[in-house]
């Protein structure tokens, strides 16, 4: 008498919600069963035990999706998801500021997410003499939010150019990370 198999194939194909393009990286677990990593195209494909299993796909600065799924021995099983994700952009994507001496200005700058999720964010600074505010906030889907960028000139001579630039952080699952340039220069 021959054994029956016990394992079947599960593939699928993970995708980011906003785009529809493929995630790579993306883990897709089945706990204290096996666990499976997106390639480059966004699929991913290994042999799972036969049975009813609950998948956890997930990726950081993606929301985390739980699939039921029933897998059947000697078959193939497909499971496709698309991961949820802030989407976040700046306007203006690049900051100019001429102050005189001894005096400080502001800049704003305005956030938005158009992604699927909601997300927070972080605000700071990189290089002197510039501050931001608020430094944190949370983004609604299809909402926005202004920064106020401060750049003081204190102690600077005129004609003295300073760069920086303003970070902002999020779990924008394509971008992350925006970098926004600031360049103040000191009026005569």
């Amino acid at each position: 008498m021959g054994t029956t198999p016990r394992y079947g194939v599960v593939r699928g194909k993970i995708t980011d919600a906003n785009d529809g393009e493929p995630v790579s990286g993306a883990t897709v677990e089945f706990p204290h069963v096996a666990t499976l990593t997106t390639g480059e195209d966004g699929t991913f494909t290994g042999q799972i035990r036969a049975g009813n299993h609950t998948a956890r796909v997930s990726k950081e600065h993606y929301g985390t999706t739980f699939k039921d799924v029933t897998v059947t021995a000697q078959a193939v099983t497909t499971l496709d998801s698309a991961l949820i994700t802030g989407k976040v952009t700046a306007a203006p994507t690049e900051i100019n500021v001429t102050a005189p001496p001894g005096t400080t200005r502001t800049a704003t700058v305005t956030l938005t997410n158009s992604g699927t999720a909601p997300t927070p964010y972080e605000a700071t600074t990189e290089g002197d003499r510039l501050t931001v505010s608020p430094a944190e906030g949370g983004l609604l889907r299809n909402g926005s939010a202004t920064l106020t960028l401060t750049v003081d000139t204190t102690g600077l001579a005129p004609g003295d150019t300073r760069t920086g630039e303003l970070l902002i952080r999020s779990t924008s699952g394509r971008q992350p990370v925006l970098k926004i340039p600031v360049t103040l220069t000191v009026a005569a």
